[in-house]
């Protein structure tokens, strides 16, 4: 009877809120998020497994965004919006972009904004920020966690249970129930009654949302590898870099030991490779004038090898400067 009820209270709840469905489609392993191995993974609930887009909405000027700026794939501004700026760029779950302030203050689905060849729909879904109306649209059409900013971990077991009690002909003489990871119950992932909902995933996103502090050891690969991706990984190596090599230098002032311009060494530094990637990238908007140096020669660079600089550096390919080993961020 229990489970009855705690079914009926779920069609109930989800009765009075519209959802929007999810593209269809079911895993594969270019698609899917990597899992812990042994992991059962059930082919109708292909949403809990899927991979995401990396968000391409960025500030203009945003030194990280002018990396994306290049690509198609760049949203524009929706008239009259806000861009929101989220606390790291990974996140799945803040949106990019508001407009209207207190009660009106809404907030445009960044999933559902992305181009249909990232996994979005290309299309501008607003949603209320004051009546949690975007934080069960993002919840529940997506399963996207509002505290960790990532997608809900799926269930790590199942079994079937038959319900208690004579079946009438609108009802499942058995539901079936999803391990979690958090508190180890079982949760029914459908309802009693006969028929499916627009998102079939919507029964365990509940409980997740109240559940879940983390995901499932294991779990990685979230978004997909497309060339978003790429230009955000690669602007991070350049950021990285930069970081060090002031530490460097910033080390060795410290001590008093003057650094000449050639002090970096491909055996000493954080180096780009350049094949990781494929754009061509203004270090000028990246705060990085005058900063990067192309070291050329083998690895590590031998003695009285060159070092050229440049405010602007073609990545495209390694054979843009002939020779060239490595390429270092400079302070």
């Amino acid at each position: 009877m229990e489970q009855v009820m705690r079914a009926e209270l779920m069609d109930a709840d989800i009765a009075n809120f519209p959802i929007l469905a999810p593209p269809a489609g079911s895993f594969s392993l270019s698609t899917s998020r990597t899992f812990q191995p042994g992991l059962e993974m059930r082919s109708e609930y292909p949403q809990w497994y899927r991979r995401f887009p990396m968000i391409s909405a960025f500030k203009i000027s945003d030194p990280m965004g002018d990396a994306v700026l290049q690509t198609p794939y760049r949203p524009r501004m929706p008239a009259g919006a806000t861009y929101n700026s989220p606390t790291i760029v990974y996140d799945l779950y803040t949106p990019r972009f508001t407009r209207g302030s207190g009660r009106e203050k809404q907030g445009l689905c960044p999933l559902c904004a992305e181009l249909p060849e990232r996994g979005g729909e290309g299309t501008e879904y607003w949603f209320s920020m004051k009546i949690s109306a975007f934080n069960y649209h993002m919840c529940n059409s997506h399963g996207i966690s509002a505290s960790t900013k990532l997608p809900f971990s799926p269930p790590i077991g199942f079994r079937s249970i038959r319900r208690i009690g004579q079946a009438s002909k609108y009802e499942k003489f058995a539901v079936l129930e999803g391990k979690c990871h958090e508190c180890e119950k079982f949760i029914p992932l459908e309802s009693m009654k006969i028929g499916d909902v627009k998102v079939r995933e919507i029964y365990w996103w509940k409980h997740a949302a109240k559940c879940h502090q983390g995901a499932i050891e294991g779990e990685c690969d979230i978004y997909y590898e497309d060339e978003i991706l790429a230009r955000v990984k690669a602007w991070e190596k350049v950021k990285k870099a930069q970081a060090q090599a002031r530490g460097l230098i910033d080390s060795a002032a410290d001590k008093n030991v003057p650094v000449p311009p050639a002090y970096i060494r491909a055996d000493s530094g954080p180096a780009l490779n350049m094949p990781l990637a494929s754009y061509p990238l203004d270090l000028a908007s990246h705060g990085l004038t005058s900063d990067v140096a192309v070291l050329t020669g083998g690895s590590p660079v031998p003695s009285g090898s060159s070092i050229l600089r440049s405010s602007s550096f073609d990545f495209t390919t390694s054979l843009d400067v002939e020779g060239a080993s490595a390429v270092y961020a400079l302070p």
